[in-house]
């Protein structure tokens, strides 16, 4: 059984606001939503990587009935090869900033 755990992180990219998945240990890095798409409780990018680098199979939607759990910010997924983890963020989809206010006459 293989126990394995993401941290979520804001990051620019390309001017943009984005994130990433950066794996504990490995310190490897998935970004996420590439393709724009984004839903709670699923991480198909996570997935992807978990396959390529470590050949473990699972697919990562929140399924309550398969003991999956959301505690505060940390989605737990239970699956045969074991726990995977993510912490996530608060997520901000914008920012604004440069703006200047001048109140002078």
């Amino acid at each position: 059984m293989t126990n394995v755990v993401f941290k979520i992180k804001e990051v620019q990219r390309a001017g943009f606001i984005a994130w990433d998945a950066v794996e504990e240990g490995s310190e490897h890095i998935v970004q996420l939503h590439k393709d724009g798409y984004a839903c709670a409780g699923q991480y198909p990018e996570i997935a992807a990587h978990l396959l390529a680098d470590h050949g473990i199979t699972v697919t990562l939607n929140y399924v309550a009935a398969l003991g999956d759990k959301l505690d505060g910010l940390t989605w737990t997924f239970r699956r045969s090869s074991g726990l995977i983890v993510i912490h996530e963020i608060p997520r901000a989809l914008a920012r604004l900033s440069g703006i200047i206010h001048s109140t002078s006459n």
